[in-house]
């Protein structure tokens, strides 16, 4: 079975609507996007273990780091991506400088 068929019975399986091969309505309205594929990215199981987790909607996901999707946007380059990387860049400089305020004790 593909990857793109186990994401269909999933989706089946919580009562989804299928808008497209990539986009799926979730019965509560949430929009889920799909990727099968990620430029720029080492293996998922290499992504995974700098991913950070968090809890959404009480379940716990796996979080890229911003400069892993920073890498994946630098990669795939469309002009909807260099746009997100202008802000991804500036949001990972502001994090940068909290941290070294931290840091510093200031």
């Amino acid at each position: 079975m593909s990857r793109h068929d186990e994401i269909l019975l999933l989706c089946h399986k919580l009562g989804a609507e299928m808008i497209d091969n990539f986009r799926a309505l979730l019965p509560d309205s949430s929009l889920v996007n799909f990727a099968y594929r990620v430029d720029g990215l080492r293996s998922f199981a290499d992504e995974l273990k700098s991913a950070r987790r968090l809890r959404w909607f009480d379940q716990r996901v796996a979080v890229l780091p911003l400069d892993r999707i920073c890498a994946s946007k630098a990669a795939v380059n469309r002009p909807k991506d260099r746009v997100h990387l202008f802000y991804i860049r500036q949001a990972i400089e502001l994090q940068r400088k909290l941290k070294d305020k931290r840091r510093s004790g200031v």
